[in-house]
């Protein structure tokens, strides 16, 4: 795939933010104010965290919590279905801001739910739906698992080529390496918050943000990493158990835009801040360093593609 990123400056901007949580309506409709507002500050993109519609379920982590089941059932609940009212609703400020958007969401299918992204493109059509290939943990009990041939594409825009992961999938590298071989120039590493055993080194805002710029520097591409925090709304309709109180923490948020060699673009916000991460991205610093994997028997086509 050619390179395609425009030259000179491209406005982008990262999400950091606390969703309404599990609450699907009014949290579209914070994604529609942020959009908004990137639009203003004359963005071409703007992206949200994974499973920012309608909040991340941290009670999947909690052992023995008595409000898990209730949790669960909201997020079932206020699901969003490709499609519906929702869906058309973010598409239609895409096309009224004249922005890309990328959104993190919970979809439902039927009775079956995936964590996946969409990309909407500046004339509010949906370009591109894909679904987290294998769900951490014991998000397998909720969420099912994506395709290879259909969820790992990256998608030419005139913004440039562009690819999305979600969280963990940052740490498996044929996934990595199926979308950088395919020309991707702009990467969204979309996490949730990291106020989730923030103490785990694996489970840290550290931790994501090493395999955010090894992503850049691997692929030579522009990584946007769109981050939730916790905050008072949280607290105020969430109830967790007391036992499990201590693995959740406020703030943590940690979003970043970061360039090909692994450096930030601009200066991140507090981790309890909310807000845009605003940056201006140029088509000359983008070079092509990845190289395919000599034991990659698939000899650069993308992983399912054979």
């Amino acid at each position: 795939m050619e390179m395609r990123m425009p030259p000179g400056g491209l406005r982008v901007a990262a999400v950091q933010a606390e969703p309404v949580w599990f609450d699907l309506a009014a949290t579209v409709d914070l994604t529609i104010h942020l959009i908004e507002r990137a639009a203003s500050k004359e963005a071409k993109l703007v992206v949200f965290p994974e499973l920012w519609l309608p909040g991340y379920p941290f009670h999947a982590w909690f052992d023995h919590d008595p409000n898990t089941f209730d949790i669960m059932n909201r997020l079932r609940s206020e699901s969003l279905t490709l499609g519906h009212a929702a869906h058309k609703r973010i598409e239609n400020a895409a096309a009224t801001g004249n922005i890309h958007v990328v959104v993190g969401f919970s979809e439902r299918c039927n009775d079956e739910f995936y964590i996946a992204q969409m990309l909407i493109g500046r004339d509010g059509r949906t370009l591109m739906t894909r679904r987290k290939l294998r769900p951490t943990g014991p998000e397998s009990r909720i969420f099912g698992s994506g395709n290879a041939e259909e969820d790992l594409k990256v998608v030419p825009t005139e913004l440039g080529n562009l690819g999305a992961l979600n969280c963990n999938e940052h740490r498996r590298p044929l996934l990595r390496h199926t979308l950088m071989a395919q020309g991707e120039e702009i990467h969204v590493a979309s996490w949730p918050s990291h106020a989730l055993m923030p103490n785990s080194i694996p489970m840290s805002a550290a931790t994501s943000l090493r395999f955010s710029r090894q992503y850049a520097i691997e692929g030579g591409v522009y990584v946007l990493a769109p981050t939730m925090v916790v905050g008072a709304k949280f607290w105020a309709r969430v109830p967790i158990a007391d036992s499990n109180r201590h693995l959740l923490e406020n703030g943590h948020g940690a979003t970043r835009i970061i360039d090909p060699d692994g450096q930030n673009v601009c200066e991140p916000m507090g981790p309890a801040d909310e807000g845009l991460l605003l940056a201006d991205l140029e088509s000359s610093r983008l070079y092509r360093t990845f190289e395919a994997d000599p034991l990659n028997e698939t000899n650069n086509v993308p992983l399912g593609h054979k």
